[in-house]
């Protein structure tokens, strides 16, 4: 099962997104689609799991919940909610999934559940940390997280802490895993008052490679 952790929070620099890819050593990506949304790709199922609009300066990012037979792959949902602004429809097609979200026009993050039941959906401007996995991982990641989160003042800070090691295995942030290992990590850094977004990737453990910036986006100019 993939493990993955997203943090977002606002700061005096921006808003930051930060996100850790947890996934088999096959699926490490090496290519962007950066059309009207940049985002990275999956090489096994051409999906995504994170992206921008760069139109909106609108953030989706998704995370696995539970592997169950699907008639879709998942990672068709984040471009369809950047392009859409809404859920795709025949939801019972897609495996359960947490979704993340971030409206710079509105500057509020947004999270939505789907367990193959129900959606359900929350609101908010305070820093939101998610993970998927196993209930064990989801709880110590998150509980862990929250209290850092509240602490990230700068870009430097999330870096470091999608670096992070002071959780045990399987927890730990940055995953060293037999078979799952953090494949890749990428950052989202958008400053309000420009409506610019720096976008960093790196891929590989975060704490041995380097974030490279991927692109500087500037939306909502009327372009």
């Amino acid at each position: 099962m993939a493990m993955c952790t997203l943090i977002a929070t606002k700061t005096e620099e921006g808003v930051l997104v930060g996100m850790n890819r947890d996934e088999f050593p096959e699926r490490m990506h090496s290519e962007y689609v950066n059309r009207d949304l940049l985002y990275p790709v999956d090489p096994l199922k051409k999906g995504t799991w994170i992206g921008v609009s760069k139109t909106t300066g609108n953030v989706a990012a998704l995370l696995s919940r539970v592997e169950l037979p699907s008639e879709r792959t998942r990672g068709e949902i984040v471009p369809y909610v950047l392009r859409t602004g809404g859920l795709p429809p025949k939801l019972l097609c897609y495996a359960p999934f947490t979704l993340f979200k971030y409206n710079a026009a509105l500057e509020l993050f947004y999270v939505t559940t789907w367990n193959r039941n129900e959606v359900k959906t929350y609101e908010t401007s305070n820093p939101v940390v998610l993970a998927s996995g196993s209930d064990v991982v989801v709880a110590q990641r998150t509980q862990f997280l929250a209290e850092q989160a509240r602490q990230i003042k700068t870009f430097e800070d999330l870096r470091a802490l999608l670096r992070n090691h002071e959780l045990e295995m399987p927890a730990t942030v940055c995953l060293h895993g037999l078979f799952a290992q953090t494949l890749s990590s990428l950052i989202m850094k958008h400053d309000l008052h420009d409506k610019t977004i720096e976008v960093y990737d790196l891929v590989g453990n975060p704490c041995k490679e380097e974030y490279k910036q991927v692109r500087n986006i500037s939306y909502g100019k009327g372009r």
